[in-house]
Formats: C-alpha cells, sequence, structure tokens
C-alpha cells in the first residue's frame, strides 16, 4: 500500500492528457517526487498541471519501516519569473498556496536537475541572492 498514493496520482496524472491547447500548463516540474528516507522521514510532492500535493511520512524508526502518520496537503500554485542563484543557477519562483489556509502562502524557488528537483528560498529584494537547498533531493519517480 505503500505506493497506493504514488500510483493514483500517476493514474490521475495520466488523464488529465488531452489535446495542446489543453495542456499548456505542463511543465518540466508535472509529476512526482520524493526524498529517499531522512531521519525517519519521507517527504513527497505530486505536482500536476493545476496543484500540488505535499505529502510527509512520520516514521518510528530511522530506516523508514514503520509508518507512525501521514500528513497532506494540497495547494494551488504559480509559477513565476526564472531567478539567478548564489550558485549561479537559473530557477523559476513558485508561489505556493495552501487549501486549508489561503493566508499562508509560500514563496520559493524551484530548480530540476534531469531527474532530481531542489527547492530554494525566494528572495524579494534584488540585493538578496537566491539560495537553492541541496540538503533535500527530490527524485522524480
Amino acid at each position: 500500500m505503500k505506493y497506493g498514493f504514488l500510483l493514483s496520482v500517476v493514474l490521475f496524472m495520466s488523464s488529465c492528457g488531452g489535446s495542446d491547447s489543453e495542456t499548456t500548463n505542463n511543465h518540466q516540474f508535472v509529476g512526482v517526487w520524493e526524498t529517499t528516507c531522512y531521519d525517519g522521514i519521507i517527504d513527497r510532492f505530486a505536482i500536476s498541471r493545476d496543484f500540488l500535493i505535499s505529502e510527509l511520512e512520520i516514521y518510528l524508526d530511522d530506516e523508514c519501516v514503520t509508518l507512525v502518520e501521514k500528513l497532506s496537503e494540497r495547494a494551488t500554485y504559480q509559477l513565476g519569473a526564472t531567478v539567478n542563484t548564489e550558485n549561479g543557477e537559473e530557477a523559476t519562483r513558485i508561489d505556493i498556496v495552501w487549501d486549508s489556509d489561503s493566508e499562508n502562502t509560500r514563496n520559493l524557488i524551484i530548480y530540476r536537475e534531469l531527474d532530481v528537483l531542489y527547492f530554494g528560498t525566494f528572495q524579494a529584494d534584488d540585493d538578496q541572492p537566491n539560495s537553492l537547498s541541496y540538503d533535500f533531493e527530490y527524485i522524480r519517480q
């Protein structure tokens, strides 16, 4: 059942196909992205054309064997302009609005390198560099 969520998201996203005019929101970030087990936590993002689902799995043990709790949250998002990071990478701004709290908007940057996704902090001030976090790699599933 561990992959039941992934399977349902993949089936949902594959059913969202259509003509080219209907898929203009497709972009390089659409898909299911998951971290490896880290200190008993697995983090997952399922990004579709119109919304994303963030899922956090918390395990009793550091090896992610015994699941204790699964948290899930749906959000809408808007991709923005390309921004330069302090490492010289070109990332994309992403503004995430959580369905449970529309006042809680996350302004982040997102960067894809092959089948790995990284998130970082968006700085509205042009004097502050945008930085990516390489601590957590979200691997395409």
